[in-house]
């Protein structure tokens, strides 16, 4: 660990320089030690093979952006970053994940893409949002990430099947927009293993994504004021699916993770299902607006929920059916959830 300080007093760390220009020390431990007082932290290197043939695999960058100095947020356009939004000339992938990567190590995840004129563009490249992270934007129709991988385009995996555990994860404030016609994944993806508390609201999911939002044994979920219409044309597409046990995800064998999960005060638009459904206890869809869909809801194995108030409207096929309760899963050659 590497820090930043012309502090005299500082032991336990080997200092670089001398007299005024000695204003770095160095340690290395096997835990992250106190910061000093009057110090700075600079960065992590993370070593495997010490004592002997050491190899570093992991440099973390640890200063604190002048953004959560001001106002404590990590703005994905400091300069310590370097995002963009230049009219595609840069691809600001790497820079939003290096602003989500350090809010995460510095404890207090909460990570900022102002608006502007032209999206950031992701490219091939999936965002990871860690645990305890509010990854937000300006709205709508002013902080637009634009994918065009085949992938997901934003991801929290806890890394856990069959296991539980505090995600505290929100997404909230931006466009997310597919653009690749070949895209087999979502736009979001909660990967949860039985991790709980997520948030998404606000968020447009647009484009070409076969999945809007996809939740995968995800726990106490609130989806709520968002604009979901990516699917458009795409077969199998789905505004929301809900999944569960293994037909995802190897070795979950628990059919009962994907649980409390509250959809409402959405507009869902144009893919073949607006919710589909396949497993769950607890699962609530309220008040949402559904159009142009073949099917707009469709449940296969929730134990528990409730459907009501919602409005269907604009359905692509005449005599096709509002509500499909079935005990097969969307997937292909879809078993029983």
């Amino acid at each position: 660990t590497i820090i930043s300080s012309r502090n005299n007093g500082i032991t336990g760390w080997t200092r670089t320089g001398s007299g005024a220009t000695g204003a770095y020390y160095h340690t290395c431990v096997a835990t992250q030690p106190p910061l000093p007082p009057n110090s700075a932290w600079l960065m992590q290197i993370i070593t495997t093979g010490c004592p002997g043939a050491c190899a570093i695999t992991t440099v973390n960058d640890m200063r604190t952006p002048s953004s959560y100095v001001r106002a404590g947020y990590y703005d994905v356009t400091d300069p310590l970053y370097g995002a963009k939004a230049d009219d595609s000339i840069t691809n600001d992938a790497i820079a939003i994940q290096s602003a989500l990567d350090a809010g995460n190590i510095a404890g207090h995840c909460k990570v900022y893409v102002p608006g502007s004129v032209f999206p950031y563009i992701l490219g091939t490249t999936t965002l990871n949002v860690p645990a305890g992270c509010t990854f937000y934007g300006e709205g709508y129709a002013r902080s637009e990430l634009q994918y065009a991988g085949t992938g997901s385009a934003v991801r929290y995996n806890s890394g856990e099947v069959n296991s539980s555990g505090f995600a505290r994860v929100t997404i909230t404030d931006m466009v997310i927009n597919g653009t690749n016609a070949a895209n087999t994944g979502p736009g979001i993806e909660l990967n949860a293993g039985g991790f709980s508390y997520f948030i998404i609201q606000r968020v447009r999911v647009t484009g070409s994504f076969l999945y809007g939002i996809l939740l995968d044994a995800a726990e106490i979920v609130t989806i709520k004021d968002n604009i979901i219409d990516s699917g458009s044309g795409i077969a199998n597409s789905a505004n929301i699916w809900i999944t569960n046990g293994n037909e995802r995800t190897a070795g979950q064998t628990s059919l009962n993770y994907s649980t409390v999960i509250r959809i409402h005060d959405n507009q869902f638009n144009s893919s073949r299902w607006g919710v589909a459904d396949d497993g769950g206890l607890w699962h609530y869809i309220e008040n949402n607006n559904f159009n142009g869909h073949l099917i707009p809801v469709y449940l296969a194995g929730v134990t528990v929920g409730t459907i009501r108030n919602n409005n269907f409207e604009g359905n692509a096929s005449t005599g096709i059916m509002d509500l499909q309760v079935s005990d097969r899963s969307i997937v292909a050659g879809g078993g029983t959830p």
